[in-house]
This record gives C-alpha cells, sequence and structure tokens, in this order.
C-alpha cells in the first residue's frame, strides 16, 4: 500500500514487513481530531483493504495523550453539518476494516477520540489511561459512542458514561470488558507488538479478514442503522437548540454556560 505524502497530523509506519500497519496521531499538544486529521486518516484507511498481506492496523498517538477529542471549534453548528458526517464516516470506515484494528491508548483519551477507540476491535491501554466522552457537559451527545458503547460494554455502564460525561480508568474499562489488556506506562508498545507477532502474525491474513467480518458482523450492521439516526438527531434537532449553542460557545469563550432549561 502506497503511504498517503505530504502527512502533516498523522504518522504511518509499516510494522513487521508491511504485515501491520501503525497508524500514529501526532498533533500536538492533545491530538485534537481536527477536520485536517479526519481527512488523513482516511485516507490511510482507504487504501487498507487492498493489501493483501496487512493482518492489523494500530491507531497509537504521540505524547503524553491519545487525544483530547474531535476540535470543539468545528462543533459549532455553521461548522457541524460538515464535519460530523466526515468524522461518521471515518467511525464506518475503521469498523468496516476487515482486516484487525487494534488501540493503543496512553493518558487522555476523550470524545472523538475515544469514539475512534471504540471503532477499533481491541483496545490495549496503559494503567494511567482515561477515557470518555465529557460532550454532555458542553450540552451535546455523542453520536457514535451512543451507538458503538453500548455494543461493547454492559448498557447500564454505556449509559451511565454517555450521560454523566466522567471518564473512567483503564483498570473500570478492562472489567467492563472494553480494554483487553493493561499495562503500565512504559510497556504499551511492547505489549501491542508483542501480541501482533505471537498471535495475529502467524495466521492467514485471508482468512483473520474473513473471522474478523464475521465477528464484527452485528456491530457494523447496527451501525449502519443507528449512526444515521442519531446524526439527524444531533444536525437536525439538537443544534436548534438554544443550549447546544450555548454550551459550546462557553468552552470556546472559556466561561461556564448559562442554560435555559
Amino acid at each position: 500500500m502506497a503511504v498517503p505524502g505530504d502527512l502533516k497530523t498523522i504518522r504511518v509506519e509499516e510494522w513487521f514487513d508491511g504485515k501491520a500497519l501503525a497508524v500514529t496521531l501526532d498533533l500536538p499538544k492533545g491530538n485534537v481530531l481536527t477536520s485536517a486529521m479526519i481527512g488523513e486518516i482516511q485516507s490511510v484507511v482507504d487504501g487498507v483493504q487492498g493489501r493483501a498481506g496487512c493482518r492489523a492496523v494500530v491507531f497509537r498517538a504521540a505524547g503524553r495523550n491519545f487525544s483530547f477529542g474531535a476540535s470543539v471549534d468545528e462543533h459549532r453548528a455553521e461548522a457541524a453539518c460538515d464535519m460530523l458526517p466526515r468524522f461518521h464516516r471515518l467511525i464506518r470506515s475503521v469498523v468496516g476494516l476487515d482486516v484487525l484494528t487494534v488501540a493503543a491508548v496512553q493518558g487522555h483519551c476523550l470524545g472523538g477520540g475515544f469514539e475512534l477507540v471504540l471503532a477499533c476491535d481491541l483496545v490495549f491501554a496503559t494503567s494511567s489511561a482515561r477515557m470518555g466522552v465529557p460532550e454532555i457537559t458542553l450540552g451535546v451527545f455523542p453520536p457514535p459512542a451512543s451507538v458503538l458503547l453500548p455494543l461493547k460494554v454492559p448498557a447500564a455502564a454505556a449509559h451511565e458514561i454517555i450521560v454523566t460525561g466522567e471518564s473512567a480508568d483503564a483498570g473500570r474499562l478492562h472489567a467492563l470488558g472494553l480494554v483487553s489488556l493493561v499495562v503500565d506506562d512504559e510497556g504499551l508498545d511492547g505489549a501491542v507488538r508483542d501480541f501482533l507477532e505471537r498471535k495475529v502474525l502467524p495466521l492467514s491474513a485471508s482468512s483473520l479478514r474473513f473471522a474478523n467480518r464475521a465477528a464484527k458482523a452485528v456491530l457494523r450492521k447496527t451501525l449502519d442503522v443507528q449512526l444515521g439516526e442519531v446524526e439527524r438527531l444531533y444536525l437536525d434537532v439538537l443544534m436548534k437548540t438554544r443550549d447546544a449553542n450555548e454550551g459550546i460557545a462557553a468552552f470556546l469563550e472559556k466561561r461556564k454556560p448559562e442554560w435555559e432549561t
């Protein structure tokens, strides 16, 4: 697979002679998922399916934190109608990959960053990692997480995380079944590489793709239907309310929101 050139917000590396691909979010200081980063990740993901020998894609991040989330500025009503469908296309594309996808998470992993992680098949995390969707504190909600999280952890736990906006540590998410392995802060990269080398690379690349497709067939079908519905709820209903716009404006203006209701 030819790696797209002139990447400014991510880095792409071939591991194990091209049998795995590592996509590193690299936009200091919080790896915010801007439209530019979404586009660059999309360009890489679009090329993965056609690479016959590739068995896995690893999503990782430079710096202390995986991602502070999607750009709040691009959540404003006038920008969200463009940004949100593009982000949702990326989530659908990652879920739609037949190769195994692994998220390697350290530090804070919030909002859209957490939703990218939820789109992956397996999650490895450091013991200090904290993940969540704080969108409700801005007066909005997280569409992909609203669909994916209840499919990956018990429904009541997913509901609590979404409606409170509180982050959960890696230990709790491991107990809930979302995180496959918790490692110390220095061992994340090694743990991912070791897992791939021992448990993934020896497998048939072709058969692995069929098994992975079958394993997430229900998740794919649910996402196809439900993400469109919650996207319309967000763009056509929520973003016409005063409180949704007030919450985003307050964050950008560094003040407390003044809710109408």
